[in-house]
């Protein structure tokens, strides 16, 4: 399943980076925004940040937490703590 998302991100969405592994790539946040970014879910990308440094993720997932909110999308603490250590979500 991860290969079809990885084809699709790849050859269809076309994100700033070649998505290799998705637990890897996604992992501090900032390409769960530019997804976002470029269904033009939220507004702007400026607020995000790509980088590995825990302050700057802990900001972009507190960005990516409203725009669920406004998506009325459930994204429990959890998810972004499994995200962030690159687990698998159960």
């Amino acid at each position: 399943m991860s290969d079809i998302i990885e084809e699709w991100l790849n050859n269809q969405v076309q994100l700033s980076k070649k998505i290799t592994n998705i637990a890897d790539d996604f992992h501090n946040g900032y390409l769960f925004g530019e997804l976002l970014f470029k269904f033009r879910i939220i507004p702007t990308l400026s607020h995000f940040k790509n980088t590995n440094d825990k302050g700057d993720i802990t900001k972009n997932f507190c960005y990516l937490a409203k725009a669920f909110r406004e998506l009325k999308f459930s994204f429990p603490e959890s998810y972004k703590n499994q995200i962030i250590e690159k687990n698998e979500i159960s």
